[in-house]
C-alpha cells in the first residue's frame, strides 16, 4: 500500500491530495507509520471512526499551509464525506464487515473484499470536482469476480434488538417473522433462534406453547417491557434496568452500566482505550462533567432515565467515586452478559491467555496473563489467524459468581453419546456451570420433551436419517420407494401421510409441515429410546402400515420374484419409481417377456440387470425380445470364450433357463433321467 501511495503522489492530477482506502485502524496505523518513515514531502493523516473529532477534522479539512496531503482512511470516507483537494484514490479493495457469530452470540469484525458498487463509489472520490486518478490494488479478473452488491446487512448483523422489538409488536416465533413480514431480504432462521435464546437468558422473553402446537413461541416479560424502549442494546439495557432495581450500590452499579454502554457503543470517545472496560470507565469518569466525553455521557444517561443521569453526574464529580464505580463494572454488566462469562483455560502461545466462553467457544486475550479466572466478554474481534480475540472485557471474581449462581435440575442431551438424555443438578450462572452432580434417569415424558427440542435444534428429520446404520438406511430407502409406487398406483390418502412427507424431505423438497408430520410419528418412540441414536426409523415407518397395506406391498411390490429357472431373485427399487431385478443372464433363457409388478391394470415392467457367471453386469433391459435379438449375439461372442464352462446357446429362446455350468446341467440331466427310469421300473413291478 505504501508503494502504491507513492505512485499516487506522482500521478495525482493537478498535484492534488491522495486518499487511500484500507479496511481498518490497524492497517491504517501501520501504513501511516511506513509513509512517515519515508520522509515524503506531504502531510500524512489517519482517518477512521474511533478517532477524536479534532483528529478527524485535521484529516478532512485542508490546512492553510497549502501542503499536499495523504489521507489513509477506513471506508468512512467512501460515501459519507467529501474531502476537498483529492484527485487520486488508492484502493485496497478490502473492508471490515460486522458479522454476528450465532455460535458465540457475539459480533465480529471480519475483513472481506468489497462489492463492485463499493469499488466504484470509492473511485468516485477522486473525481468529485475535477479530473481524477484511481489505483486499485487488485487485478481486473479479481474485480470481475466480485459481487455486484454487498451482502444484505440483515444476513450478518445482530438480530437481538430487532427480535425483541418484533416480539413486542406481536410476533411470537421465527416462522411468523420470516413468513408474515415483508422483508426485502429475509433474516436467517439460525440467527433468529439464537436471538430468541439470548433474550430468554436475559429474561426479556419467556417461552410458551399453544395447545396441540409443537412450535416454540415467545412473549415479552415485564423486564423485557422495561428494556425495549431504552436507546441501547438489550444487553446493556438489561444491565441498566437491573442496576436501577437494586437497593445496595444502586448509584455505583447504575453509573458503571451506563458508562460501559456509552463506551462500547462509541457514544463517548474510546480511542486509545484499554481492553479492560473497568479502566476505560474510570478514565472517562475522571475527565469530569464539563469535558467533551463527560457532556456526551450525561446526555446519553438523560435519554435513559433521570435516575441514570443523576448516578452518572455523581460519578463524574468525584475522583473517588469514579474509582469506586470502575470496581463494579463486572457486577453491573453481569445481568446483560450472563451468557458471555469466559473461564480461563491456560496460557496462549506468544503471551496472553486462552478463555473458554460458556457457549463452548474459545477466545484469546492477547498480552495479558493475569486477568483472573473469569471474565465477562463484552466485545470481540477476529485476529489475522481467524481466531476470536477478546477486544473488551470486565473482570469478575468467583465469589461474585457463586453468590448469584442458581441451583437447578437440568435435563440435557449428550451429543457425543448419540443425544442420550441425562439429568443432573447444577449450580450455574447463565450458561456457565460452576458445579454439577448426576441425578437418576429422567422420566419418559422428560426424555421425550428434550429429544423433541433436540430434533428441531439439529435441523429436523434429515439428521435422524443420517444417524441410521447403513443397513437400516438401505431398508428404509427400499420401503419408501415401494410405498411411493403403491401410493402412485392407488389413492394416496389410503397410505400414511408420513411416507409422503419423509419421501419429500429426503429429496430436499420437504416443508415445515412435512417435518412436523414425521416428528409427530416419531414422538411416541422417543421416551423408550432414551436417545436419538436409539431411534430406528425403519421400525417406526413399518409400524405405521396396517396388515392389509403390508400384504399389498408384498403382493404388488415384492422384494423378491421368481426367475424362469425356478430360483428367487432380489428386486430393488429406485427413486425414479423403477424396479430392478438382478440375476445371471442364463436364468432368463427361454423367457420372451420381462417380469412385471404392480396391481392389476397398473402393471409396470421390471428392469432386468443381467450378470455374467462371475456376477459382473452385462446388460440391463426391460425388453427381453429386443435384447435376445439385438444385444445377446454380441455378448455371446465375447463371453463364451471367457466363460466356456457355461452355456451360451445360439438360440437363447430355445434353451433351458439355468444357473448351472454345462457339466452341472449334464450331470443334473443324467441324474434326473436315471431317477425317471427307476421310477418307471418300480411302477412296472407294481403292476
Amino acid at each position: 500500500m505504501a508503494d502504491a501511495i507513492e505512485v499516487g503522489i506522482l500521478k495525482a492530477p493537478d498535484k492534488g491530495d491522495v486518499l487511500a482506502f484500507l479496511p481498518g485502524a490497524k492497517e491504517i496505523r501501520l501504513t501511516v507509520k511506513e509513509l512517515k518513515s519515508r520522509k515524503l514531502d506531504v502531510d500524512v493523516y489517519e482517518l477512521y471512526g474511533a478517532l477524536s473529532r479534532d483528529d478527524q477534522d485535521r484529516a478532512i479539512f485542508k490546512s492553510q499551509n497549502g501542503r499536499r496531503r495523504v489521507i489513509v482512511s477506513s471506508p468512512i470516507a467512501e460515501a459519507s464525506l467529501t474531502i476537498e483537494g483529492v484527485t487520486c484514490v488508492v484502493d485496497s479493495g478490502l473492508q471490515r464487515q460486522p458479522k454476528y457469530d450465532a455460535s458465540t452470540g457475539l459480533p465480529h469484525l471480519v475483513t472481506v473484499t468489497c462489492s463492485k458498487d463499493s469499488i466504484i463509489q470509492r473511485g468516485g472520490r477522486a473525481g468529485r470536482t475535477r479530473e481524477g486518478y484511481c489505483i486499485r490494488l487488485f487485478t481486473e479478473s479479481e474485480y470481475d469476480n466480485l459481487a455486484i452488491h454487498a451482502t444484505p446487512e440483515i444476513c450478518s448483523t445482530d438480530l437481538v434488538p430487532t427480535t425483541l422489538l418484533l416480539t413486542e409488536w406481536g410476533c411470537t416465533c421465527a416462522t411468523e417473522i420470516m413468513e408474515e413480514l415483508s422483508f426485502v431480504d429475509s433474516p436467517p432462521k439460525e440467527s433468529l433462534d439464537k436471538a430468541y435464546q439470548m433474550l430468554v437468558d436475559l429474561e426479556a422473553l419467556e417461552e410458551y406453547k399453544l395447545p396441540n402446537d409443537k412450535q416454540k413461541r415467545y412473549k415479552v416479560t415485564r423486564h423485557g417491557d422495561a428494556i425495549v424502549s431504552l436507546p441501547t442494546h438489550p444487553r446493556f439495557a438489561s444491565s441498566i434496568v437491573r442496576a436501577a432495581e437494586t437497593r445496595q450500590l444502586k448509584t455505583e452499579l447504575l453509573a458503571a452500566a451506563v458508562t460501559a454502554a456509552a463506551l462500547s457503543e462509541d457514544i463517548v470517545d474510546r480511542s486509545g482505550r484499554e481492553s479492560n472496560l473497568a479502566l476505560n470507565v474510570r478514565n472517562v469518569l475522571k475527565e469530569g462533567p464539563n469535558s467533551y466525553n463527560g457532556k456526551k455521557l450525561v446526555n446519553f444517561a438523560s435519554r435513559l432515565s433521570e435516575e441514570a443521569k443523576l448516578a452518572v453526574l455523581d460519578a463524574l464529580t468525584s475522583l473517588e467515586m469514579a474509582t469506586t464505580v470502575s470496581e463494579y463494572v463486572g457486577l453491573a454488566l453481569l445481568p446483560g452478559f450472563i451468557d458471555l462469562i469466559a473461564q480461563r483455560k491456560g496460557d496462549a502461545s506468544y503471551g496472553g491467555s486462552i478463555y473458554m466462553l460458556a457457549l463452548s467457544q474459545s477466545a484469546r486475550l492477547d498480552s495479558k496473563a493475569d486477568e483472573g479466572e473469569y471474565l465477562i466478554v463484552v466485545d470481540t474481534s477476529t485476529g489475522d489467524d481467524g481466531k476470536t480475540r477478546i477486544y473488551s472485557y470486565a473482570k469478575i471474581d468467583a465469589s461474585t459468581l457463586e453468590s448469584v449462581a442458581v441451583e437447578e435440575e437440568e435435563i440435557y442431551a449428550v451429543a457425543s453419546k448419540g443425544y442420550e438424555v441425562r439429568k443432573r443438578k447444577v449450580g450455574k450462572v447463565g450458561s456457565l456451570v460452576l458445579s454439577s452432580s448426576a441425578l437418576p434417569s429422567p422420566s419418559s415424558w422428560e426424555v421425550t420433551q428434550v429429544l423433541l427440542d433436540t430434533i428441531w435444534s439439529i435441523g429436523g428429520v434429515s439428521p435422524l436419517w443420517d444417524m441410521q446404520s447403513k443397513k437400516d438406511t438401505l431398508k428404509m430407502e427400499e420401503l419408501l420407494h415401494r410405498v411411493n409406487l403403491a401410493r402412485q398406483s392407488s389413492c394416496e390418502k389410503e397410505w400414511p401421510a408420513c411416507f409422503g412427507s419423509i419421501y419429500a424431505i429426503m429429496n430436499k423438497k420437504g416443508t415445515s409441515k412435512d417435518e412436523r408430520i414425521v416428528v409427530d410419528v416419531i414422538e411416541p418412540w422417543l421416551g423408550p429410546a432414551a436417545s436419538l441414536k436409539g431411534i430406528y426409523l425403519f421400525e417406526i415407518l413399518t409400524a405405521e402400515l396396517s396388515p392389509d397395506q403390508k400384504q399389498q406391498l408384498d403382493d404388488y411390490f415384492p422384494t423378491n420374484i421368481s426367475a424362469p429357472d425356478g430360483s428367487t431373485i432380489p428386486v430393488s427399487y429406485d427413486s425414479d419409481g423403477g424396479a430392478v431385478a438382478t440375476a445371471k443372464l442364463q436364468q432368463f433363457f427361454g423367457q420372451l417377456e420381462s417380469p412385471t409388478i404392480g396391481p392389476p391394470g397398473k402393471k409396470i415392467y421390471v428392469s432386468l440387470s443381467l450378470l455374467s457367471p462371475s456376477g459382473k453386469p452385462l446388460a440391463q433391459t426391460q425388453d427381453l425380445t429386443f435384447f435376445w435379438k439385438e444385444v445377446y449375439p454380441s455378448i455371446r461372442a465375447e463371453m463364451r470364450g471367457r466363460y466356456p464352462k457355461h452355456p451360451w446357446p445360439e438360440d437363447p429362446l430355445a434353451a433351458m433357463a439355468t444357473r448351472m455350468t454345462k457339466k452341472q446341467a449334464m450331470k443334473f440331466t443324467e441324474t434326473t433321467n436315471a431317477g425317471t427310469r427307476k421310477e418307471r421300473s418300480r411302477q412296472k413291478k407294481k403292476r
